[in-house]
């Protein structure tokens, strides 16, 4: 067995487990990561052309909140989605995100999976100048309230585990509009934790979209990396 574990310049027992340890590692990481694209893609599904648009936005990892964060443009039609990726043991709601759009682009409408959300300003605007501190202001807030911060009860805003999409519908000169500058500028706020805090986010990466994502994920498990 010694033998055969130099062959491959392995020159111990331990050093052979080590090495399936780390490839059971990097297999449950690329699952996991293409759980959270395949969920982004369940989210979507029934939306043609979103799936090659699409961006996937990671949030600060800090708790007590956190959130995956994505962004989809087809045409005139962008679609933000929110999923609410706390601890369940920390409880907690998603009550606001809030973004830009690049140049002198409107929304002239809105659609939204969960009717607790509204935005401000509402259509059809160029957007505000929307405090969203401490990150400055923001010209669209999509929340529970007419605010970024504070503003009644959490309990309508999205829960642990839970997801909600916002499809708005851009007028005026929205050519300079990309997922990427979206994304970048999007923040999302978080109320109702069991400590009674509250809890703010911004953009810290992305991931690959999903069909990319799940086949990375199937193919490293599939070779045994």
């Amino acid at each position: 067995m010694m033998c055969a574990y130099h062959m491959y310049g392995v020159h111990s027992l331990k050093d052979a487990m080590s090495i399936s340890n780390g490839r059971k590692m990097r297999n449950q990481l690329a699952l996991q990561m293409s759980a959270v694209a395949l969920g982004f893609a369940i989210v979507f599904i029934g939306a043609p052309g979103l799936a090659q648009a699409l961006i996937i936005g990671v949030y600060n990892s800090d708790l007590p909140g956190t959130c995956n964060f994505s962004v989809a443009l087809v045409g005139n039609q962008l679609t933000l989605g929110v999923t609410n990726t706390s601890p369940a043991a920390n409880g907690g709601f998603v009550t606001a995100a809030a973004f830009d759009l690049a140049g002198n682009a409107s929304i002239t409408g809105v659609t939204t999976s969960n009717t607790n959300f509204f935005l401000t300003p509402s259509p059809t605007s160029t957007g505000g100048s929307i405090s969203v501190a401490p990150d400055g202001s923001r010209e669209f807030v999509m929340s529970t309230s007419t605010v970024y911060l504070g503003g009644g009860s959490p309990t309508g805003g999205i829960g642990t585990g839970g997801s909600a999409t916002f499809t708005f519908t851009l007028g005026g000169m929205f050519g300079s509009v990309t997922e990427a500058n979206v994304l970048s500028s999007s923040l999302v706020r978080f109320k109702g934790f069991t400590d009674n805090t509250s809890d703010k986010d911004k953009l810290v990466g992305t991931v690959p979209e999903p069909a990319s994502l799940m086949l990375l994920g199937a193919g490293l498990a599939g070779i045994g990396i």
